[in-house]
């Protein structure tokens, strides 16, 4: 559906820094109070003013685990995780709900973060360590007030054995990083599985309808024929994959079928192509769950619990990763200097990719705006 996010723009040199120092701005109780009252204006000044100082509260307390620098990687999994908990909280928070305040919210987390992990026998890390949720604790909390219908994905309780773990709705922690856009290439080298996002654009055929179009006499028929949807191009980026695997997915596009193009170079490029469908004068990828940063082209994320959101799939991966740091030392040994070693790599990518990406997508979250920052020699910067 169409967002309505309003749109930030501004220009800086560095850019991670000018982000960084954004969400900062968001410490001060005050700005906090003037970003509620706007997005909230049924709310009561009495209530802005509580919802503010929690907010602020809390988002000054991520920020202290998000400078954590001291310590290995270990270290900064736990920081990161904590300071994307706080994230969630301050999230909640920011909402219109009166009810939604600091004292309330955190009530939450006392009966825990909601998610649990199971090591099963008979498979290798991390293919043997399953995630799930529960109805109860934080994360459910928080997936109700963000509008994601958890309930029918949640366990009444985390699982004691292998056959109320195979009646829940689990994912492998390969299967969650598999889902991280920015992770695409280090995937498949690393765990040598195929991703579970994959990039998207405007397909070269809605050109060609539309000279078609143009150019019979008939366009109004076709007009009519091709209304309620525009064609999005799917690439697979080197990926061995079926039009059939692409729409078990529900990626949001119908109809995926494979289609083949000469590039300019006179080679032979495949791709897949599918329709969005949208109110014909809306845009199409307001009505398709998108992802973009530094690090990726403009990506769709195969759902997870019904849910494509790159914040959330974050915040599951790193719980995931803090509970193997704090109770699994034999793992950890093993990606430290065993057998595992090549996933501290991939874990290190990470991270440094999670520290440039997830400020601005708290930012937006909690200010309900899309922010846009370009360098100065940007094709997107003023001129």
């Amino acid at each position: 559906m169409p967002s309505n996010k309003v749109t930030e723009r501004f220009v800086a040199t560095d850019v991670n820094s000018a982000i960084w120092l954004r969400l900062k701005r968001l410490t001060s109780s005050q700005i906090c109070k003037k970003i509620i009252s706007k997005n909230h204006p049924s709310l009561t000044n009495d209530e802005c003013i509580d919802k503010s100082i929690g907010m602020s509260s809390v988002i000054r307390s991520a920020i202290g685990y998000w400078e954590t620098e001291n310590g290995g990687l270990n270290s900064k999994i736990l920081s990161r995780y904590y300071a994307l908990l706080q994230i969630s909280l301050a999230e909640q928070i920011s909402s219109g709900d009166v009810k939604d305040n600091l004292r309330a919210v955190q009530k939450h987390t006392e009966s825990g973060h909601g998610l649990f992990t199971y090591s099963t026998e008979g498979e290798k890390f991390p293919n043997n360590m399953k995630i799930g949720c529960v109805r109860g604790g934080h994360f459910y909390s928080y997936a109700k007030k963000i509008g994601i219908n958890i309930k029918d994905y949640a366990s009444e309780r985390r699982p004691r054995n292998i056959t109320q773990l195979e009646a829940s709705h689990t994912y492998s922690l390969t299967d969650l990083l598999r889902r991280i856009p920015e992770l695409r290439l280090q995937i498949i080298e690393t765990l040598g599985e195929n991703p579970l996002s994959f990039q998207v654009g405007h397909a070269s055929r809605n050109m060609q309808l539309k000279v078609r179009q143009l150019s019979t006499e008939s366009s109004s028929r076709n007009k009519n024929e091709f209304s309620g949807f525009t064609y999005a191009a799917i690439y697979p980026k080197g990926v061995e994959i079926t039009s059939e695997e692409l729409r078990s997915y529900n990626i949001g596009i119908s109809d995926i079928e494979k289609e083949a193009i000469k590039n300019p170079a006179n080679f032979i490029e495949e791709h897949f192509i599918g329709k969005v469908y949208h109110p014909e004068n809306e845009l199409w990828w307001d009505y398709i769950n998108t992802h973009k940063s530094g690090y990726c082209g403009t990506s769709v994320i195969v759902p997870f619990w019904g849910i494509q959101d790159p914040f959330v799939l974050h915040l599951i991966v790193l719980y995931a990763l803090s509970i193997i740091v704090r109770y699994y030392p034999e793992i950890w040994h093993e990606i430290e200097h065993g057998e595992l070693d090549y996933l501290h790599s991939l874990l290190e990518d990470y991270l440094a990719i999670f520290d440039s990406v997830l400020p601005k997508l708290a930012i937006e979250r909690l200010t309900k705006t899309h922010l846009i920052v370009t360098s100065p020699d940007s094709m997107n910067s003023p001129i």
